[in-house]
């Protein structure tokens, strides 16, 4: 499972973001030749001993270990529907974005970029071991079936989210199975001057994760399913 951990003051756990000072720009507009549904993403872990922290670029597949952190990043070219799941080790369900449930069938923002978590926070990985799942969904139009599935596990007694947060995950593996995605890195870096130094010499900040960002490009749906072995 995953808590917030912010690097302000006291440093104590919550749940995860970062802050970008450079001037950054990301050119997804759309024209009509391009597909319907144009987003950049970044999924970003540090892991390591306190004294060698390495950032990197998580994978479909990755290994992280309890203290590690992570943290995610995306801006869309039009208006769509951005829904990010936590699955944890245990199956319970944890709605990443938006962060209010009532908030599910708002469209993003077109164009702008949205940190995940906000301010300089980071997910960090607790105590508890076992696999865990990140589910990244972006759609042209709100998928109503799995809307109303996280409503009702966000409203269930605790003896009725297993069998709920089952439901969710075969909706999302059914959403995965129809969705065609082609994806590619940006073709030109979409971090603009300087480099990564030691994470010892200064915070890591939201332009660091932005050195993995990756343009998507779908008709309407694109699903992604990152599993974690978390160690």
């Amino acid at each position: 499972m995953i808590h917030r951990f912010s690097k302000q003051g006291a440093q104590a756990i919550c749940l995860l973001s970062a802050f970008i000072t450079l001037n950054w720009a990301i050119g997804i507009n759309a024209s009509s030749s391009d597909p319907n549904l144009s987003l950049v993403w970044s999924l970003a872990a540090i892991t390591g001993p306190e004294n060698r922290r390495t950032l990197y670029a998580l994978e479909s597949e990755s290994v992280l270990y309890s203290g590690d952190k992570f943290k995610m990043m995306f801006q869309t070219a039009q208006q769509c529907y951005i829904y990010i799941i936590f699955e944890g080790a245990g199956g319970e369900i944890l709605v990443l974005h938006p962060q209010d449930i009532e908030s599910l069938d708002q469209p993003t923002e077109p164009n702008k970029r949205v940190y995940i978590p906000n301010a300089r926070d980071w997910f960090i990985l607790d105590q508890n071991h076992g696999t865990e799942t990140l589910y990244l969904l972006a759609s042209l139009t709100p998928l109503a079936d799995l809307e109303s599935q996280l409503k009702r596990y966000d409203a269930a007694l605790a003896e009725d989210k297993t069998e709920i947060a089952q439901t969710i995950v075969e909706l999302i593996e059914k959403h995965e199975m129809f969705s065609r995605p082609l994806t590619a890195a940006a073709e030109k870096p979409l971090l603009i001057g300087g480099t990564i130094r030691s994470l010892s010499e200064r915070p890591v900040t939201k332009e660091d994760i932005s050195k993995f960002a990756e343009k998507i490009a779908v008709d309407d749906l694109f699903v992604r399913i990152y599993s974690i072995d978390h160690r």
